[in-house]
């Protein structure tokens, strides 16, 4: 996909049977090429835990020290999935998005959740993260809404504001 023109490309299952996999990638392509992409959800203990449905993790179940994992391996973006909140639109899971933020040096991708644009600039005020993905807000919406151009607080400079 990067030799056919693509900017960046989303690891997920692969990286976490094998996190060198990762470092080829990086090495062939740059780190900023290269993001990972860690399905967390709640044990029934509480605990976060990466979920996969590919072959063995090799990487650790928690997602701090997986995220971690994965920038020493080479990775130069990590997104962060809640599954517990993925299609709820509910709002993100701050918590999660904190923990796996703080933990790392490259940008964080939250996603996971959003129903309101409030949710949003809650994640941004809230957490470390370095963007917001959504699909269940701009895909379930009124007619007419379907890419976010322009939205109050929503500065060039200075991210996403305090919603008004």
């Amino acid at each position: 996909l990067l030799h056919a023109g693509a900017e960046k490309v989303v690891i997920s299952s692969a990286a976490l049977a094998d996190p060198a996999f990762v470092t080829a990638a990086a090495d062939a392509f740059g780190s900023s090429s290269i993001t990972v992409c860690l399905d967390a959800k709640k044990d029934w203990r509480g605990r976060y835990r990466l979920i996969t449905r590919g072959p063995a993790m090799r990487a650790p179940a928690e997602p701090a020290a997986a995220a971690k994992l994965m920038e020493e391996m080479g990775a130069g973006e990590i997104v962060i999935q809640s599954v517990d909140r993925d299609g709820t639109m509910g709002g993100y899971d701050l918590d999660l998005l904190a923990l796996v933020a703080d933990a790392v040096g490259v940008p964080v991708v939250a996603l996971g959740g959003a129903g309101r644009f409030e949710h949003l600039a809650e994640a941004q005020r809230a957490t470390n993260v370095s963007a917001l993905a959504s699909g269940s807000l701009f895909c379930f919406q009124d007619e007419g809404r379907g890419v976010l151009i322009s939205y109050p607080g929503l500065d060039r400079l200075g991210g996403l504001q305090e919603a008004r």
